[in-house]
């Protein structure tokens, strides 16, 4: 991850904080990139994820940063009742974002959104600009090493032939009214 340093004299404020997130009152919630990066084996606080992020840990570095980080408490794998998987939903079907976030992306947005009905305060890290869209939408905060998206997007499809647009679910291919291929 460009602009973050990754060895023990990691700073919290390389997120753009101020103090650690456990001062500040917030519960980081991380997705692959953290345990890809080594991040997670060197938070010196408790961070969050769930079941689906572990599930796309494929290589054993990312693997051992996940068991190292529960071994040593800093990590704990929660659940995310439905409720909170269709208001994610929902959410990423207005935005256009839907087709575009794994499981493991939505269970993050979920995760966050209980957390916050919990009276926490739910700080995403991600790198993935379709989660950070979706969690702006959401009124959750997201950083990521990688840099933040800089305004909201509504994703759609239309047809460039005619100019017709049509809503981010459409399921065609081609133009109703003209034929053309659709983007």
């Amino acid at each position: 991850m460009e602009g973050i340093k990754l060895n023990s004299t990691f700073k919290v404020k390389c997120l753009g904080l101020k103090d650690t997130l456990e001062e500040a009152g917030k519960a980081l919630i991380l997705d692959v990139s953290a345990f890809l990066s080594g991040l997670a084996k060197r938070l010196p606080w408790k961070a969050y994820t769930t079941h689906q992020v572990v599930e796309e840990l494929k290589s054993r570095e990312a693997r051992e940063a996940f068991e190292t980080a529960v071994d040593t408490g800093r990590i704990e794998v929660l659940e995310v009742e439905e409720t909170y998987w269709r208001r994610v939903r929902e959410a990423a079907s207005s935005t256009g974002d839907l087709y575009k976030l794994s499981q493991a992306d939505l269970s993050l947005l979920a995760l966050a959104l209980k957390l916050r009905e919990e009276g926490r305060k739910p700080l995403l890290f991600t790198g993935d600009y379709a989660v950070q869209n979706l969690a702006e939408e959401l009124g959750l905060e997201a950083v990521s090493g990688e840099g933040k998206i800089k305004s909201l997007i509504h994703w759609m499809v239309y047809c460039p032939s005619c100019g017709k647009t049509f809503p981010s679910n459409f399921k065609g291919e081609t133009c109703p009214r003209c034929g053309g291929k659709l983007k």
